[in-house]
């Protein structure tokens, strides 16, 4: 009989606390079976375990017992902490292997103290597991040190091992299926120093446990063999360069003190050098021989930003659209571009982050864009979507690199289009920097202790005023600890206020937020029992975008869809019903990959999205303006009675200038309704494949507003009332009736966008040198136009007389 089993039977015979006489002679006589199973499972590694083991019996609190099958928990739900013990070593490893046929409910111990009841725990429950540091035996004493972690390749699975090492004041433990080839599924760490050597099982406070321990066994690291799944797995390991000298195999030889006579080369990849340590990823395997070697290893890095991977290298500042950037190299990006071109895109700066961090937009333009409609793409509402961001990126740079092509030079002409890149920089810089498993929510200190960690923040995307949580625990959570977290109030948040604020000036016609995650293209409203309107123009905005996309790598087709889920409170559903946005969600791509293949596939696919966005914007629809007789603008709600409203929406003119902008399901004959206060006006419009002008004066009072919410380059000038109507008619008709060219093929630098075919339809000259085709006036609107400019001319006059 081996000395391993020999230690169990000496722990097992004698008079454990906690246990009846009767369960400890249950216990010695069913040892035998248990030391058969840790021998067949583990091998030789039993042997190296005896001295490890000094406790002479193990330390139990509850009803423990030693069976046929293994240790058994206890069955009952208290209040208190049960737990069984044996005493190893603090450089201890634990091995333990898990009956889960019937589910898993209880966990393990590791550097427990029974005489302070603190340790660390590694808690399963419901197929998930998370590492929880124990300070009592109550319930209260119990605190997560990480979420609960899904593990879907171990749902299946009647049998697990665990195991659990501790060095460098970290814990690692690896869950994996000993039956599977795969490697380890999982992989927990956190910071920790433990305060003692003992090591077995637990039960939480009231649960009644589920599974049992097949077997257990203490092996010392070093000497033990590694699982196959545990030894092909990767860590990233920080190294002192001044103490340890450690360079890569592919790594050239430095200055002093690293140079290639006296470094240690490790099998594995510099990741990053940041002051005195140097960051390696390397296996299991290589981190054994460096950890139980002489090299001081600092640590093991226990959270792996998105920068540690292969082929993310954020230290770039590459211009190309497909190069993931780091937090500040998309700042230089957006800085370069409104550099080189100064005439064409404006960088501003809508507020500021809890973390201190700028929210910076692009607004594109061909001259000053205060007067056009706007058109907003935005992304990483969630920061842990990190090829969002190229999306946008991909926009500005296809959108000025070919400004010159007939088709962007048009679009360039006729709208403000606004590039959001990043609406979340702190969870973007926290997913690319500090963590990946952080960053969809912002950088809010949720919990006031002076950290931001993984359950701070608050879910953007849930935070949007309109039907903010309506569905309850639903469509986002009241909890701030989860990752929906609706925050303490609707649009709470200095991002949502940003683009909320933003969105109150523009009065946006159409807009795009990406997203990553799924293939589809979602039209408001998405949230649940809210009838959009009829007939729906967004969605018929969504489905001529979804014709020009191109399917996914697997098939899939960008389809359009209502919702994924059940949400609420989100920028697109806020955008719809707040100012009439046509604001639609793309969902480009199932992840953010790695490989730069997929990313272009990827990018050049979403392209399309907002390439057909504003080929739509081109028309159908009605564009206008709202004046007074003083030729002041005026906000009024406009609607059209051909389109039926549903959710109480009020979508009026904008405050700055009194323009209004709404897509319309087709060609035909609409009726504009405006209504101030107790007036009503009404227009018939006739529609064709393009905007339609209508200019219109009310018996109104000026409407006053802070003007806008960004700085232009120039100083803001109001409309010239002059000119007001020839720049509404340049917008509605500019180029006559523009026929939609077929998709643009996707490829980087994207050459000649197709250029519009121009047809010539009855058309007027005006001082915009461009051809317009508008409403006519009627006779009092005409006339009351006429007598402005004459008592504009002679004010004009007299100042110039006097």
């Amino acid at each position: 009989m081996s000395s391993m089993l020999s230690h169990l039977l000496r722990a097992s015979c004698a008079q454990p606390s906690g246990l009846t006489r009767l369960s400890a002679i249950l216990g010695c006589l069913s040892v035998l079976n248990v030391g058969f199973l840790m021998g067949s499972f583990f091998g030789s590694a039993s042997v190296e375990a005896q001295e490890l083991l000094r406790a002479p019996s193990p330390r139990v609190e509850g009803e423990w017992s030693l069976g046929e099958s293994g240790l058994i928990p206890p069955s009952d739900s208290t209040k208190r902490l049960r737990y069984w013990v044996v005493e190893g070593a603090k450089t201890s490893a634990l091995r333990a292997r898990l009956s889960a046929d019937a589910g898993l409910d209880f966990g393990l111990l590791v550097g427990f103290d029974p005489q302070r009841g603190s340790g660390l725990a590694v808690h399963f429950h419901r197929g998930s597991a998370r590492l929880e540091a124990v300070t009592g035996p109550s319930a209260s004493d119990i605190t997560p040190l990480t979420e609960f972690e899904a593990m879907p390749n171990l749902k299946k699975a009647d049998v697990i091992e665990v195991f659990a090492i501790s060095t460098g004041g970290s814990l690692l433990v690896w869950i994996f299926d000993p039956d599977s080839k795969r490697g380890a599924t999982l992989m927990l760490a956190a910071d920790a120093e433990l305060s003692a050597g003992f090591w077995g099982a637990f039960v939480p406070v009231k649960r009644a446990a589920k599974g049992h321990v097949a077997a257990m066994e203490l092996v010392d690291p070093c000497v033990a063999e590694l699982p196959v799944p545990i030894a092909n797995s990767k860590l990233f390991v920080r190294v002192d360069k001044k103490t340890s000298r450690v360079m890569a195999l592919d790594e050239e030889p430095g200055e002093e003190p690293l140079n290639a006579r006296d470094a240690r080369v490790v099998n594995g990849r510099l990741v990053e050098e940041q002051g005195s340590s140097r960051v390696f990823e390397v296996s299991a395997q290589e981190w054994r021989r460096l950890h139980c070697g002489q090299t001081r290893v600092r640590g093991v890095v226990t959270e792996t930003p998105f920068k540690y991977l292969e082929g993310a290298d954020l230290s770039s500042d590459a211009l190309d659209g497909l190069t993931y950037l780091s937090p500040a190299g998309t700042e230089r990006f957006l800085k370069h571009y409104a550099a080189r071109y100064p005439d064409l895109a404006q960088l501003v700066e809508l507020g500021v982050t809890h973390q201190g961090r700028p929210i910076q937009a692009l607004v594109l333009s061909r001259g000053d864009p205060a007067g056009k409609p706007a058109i907003l793409l935005n992304s990483a509402h969630h920061g842990n979507e990190p090829l969002s961001v190229n999306f946008t990126l991909d926009a500005i740079r296809t959108l000025l690199e070919n400004r010159d092509a007939p088709e962007t030079s048009d679009w360039l002409d006729r709208f403000a289009i606004w590039c959001l890149p990043v609406v979340n920089p702190d969870g973007y810089a926290a997913h690319m920097e500090v963590s990946q498993r952080m960053g969809r929510k912002n950088g809010l200190d949720t919990n006031g202790d002076g950290q931001v960690q993984r359950e701070d923040g608050v879910d953007l995307n849930r935070n949007y005023p309109f039907r903010w949580g309506e569905t309850g625990e639903e469509g986002s959570r009241s909890r701030p600890v989860h990752a929906w977290y609706r925050g303490a109030s609707p649009g709470s948040e200095p991002e949502t206020q940003a683009v909320m604020a933003l969105a109150r000036s523009e009065h946006f016609l159409a807009s795009i937020s990406y997203h990553i995650g799924n293939i589809a293209i979602l039209a408001p409203y998405t949230t649940e029992d809210v009838e959009s309107p009829t007939p729906n123009e967004a969605w018929s905005v969504a489905e001529s975008v979804a014709e020009g996309m191109p399917s996914w790598l697997d098939k899939r087709v960008y389809d359009v869809r209502r919702n994924l889920y059940t949400v609420d409170g989100t920028d697109q559903d806020w955008l719809r019903h707040e100012t009439g946005c046509v604001a639609l969600l793309v969902e480009g791509s199932p992840s953010s990959p790695i490989k730069l293949d997929e990313r272009r596939t990827a990018v050049h696919a979403v392209r399309q999205s907002w390439i057909g966005l504003l080929r739509r914007s081109i028309g159908p629809g009605i564009s206008g303006r709202l004046v007074n007789r003083s030729g002041e603008p005026v906000v009024a709600v406009v609607s059209i009675d051909e389109i039926e409203l549903h959710a109480g929406e009020q979508w009026t003119s904008r405050c700055r200038d009194g323009r209004f902008h709404r897509f319309v399901p087709g060609p035909g004959t609409y009726t504009v309704r405006i209504v101030t206060g107790e007036e009503s006006v009404v227009r018939s419009v006739v529609v064709g494949d393009h905007f339609e002008s209508v200019f219109i004066i009310v018996d109104a009072a000026a409407t006053s507003c802070d003007g806008p919410l960004w700085p232009p380059a120039t100083p803001y000038q109001p409309p010239n009332f002059a000119a007001a109507l020839p720049a509404a008619a340049c917008f509605g008709g500019a180029h006559g009736a523009v026929k939609r060219p077929q998709p643009v093929a996707a490829l980087l630098p994207p050459s000649a966008l197709d250029e519009p075919t121009v047809t010539s339809p009855t058309e007027s000259e005006n001082t915009c040198g461009c051809a317009m085709r508008r409403s006519r006036p009627s006779w009092p609107e005409a006339c009351w136009f006429m007598l402005l400019l004459l008592g504009a001319s002679r004010r004009g006059l007299n100042r110039r007389r006097g």
